[in-house]
């Protein structure tokens, strides 16, 4: 759920002053299940995976 919350600063460099938090994000964005998730929500809206990276 967090990562979801910090898709929304993911472009931002707000992270940088924090680096365990962007730790968390990237870890969370490299599990399976998420990717899984991403793929079928990019699927859904009829885009590729990159484009909503």
């Amino acid at each position: 759920m967090m990562a979801c919350v910090l898709r929304g600063i993911r472009k931002t460099d707000f992270m940088e002053l924090f680096p365990r938090i962007k730790a968390y994000y990237e870890r969370c964005q490299a599990r399976p299940a998420w990717q899984r998730t991403l793929g079928l929500y990019a699927e859904r809206l009829s885009l590729s995976v990159d484009d909503i990276r």
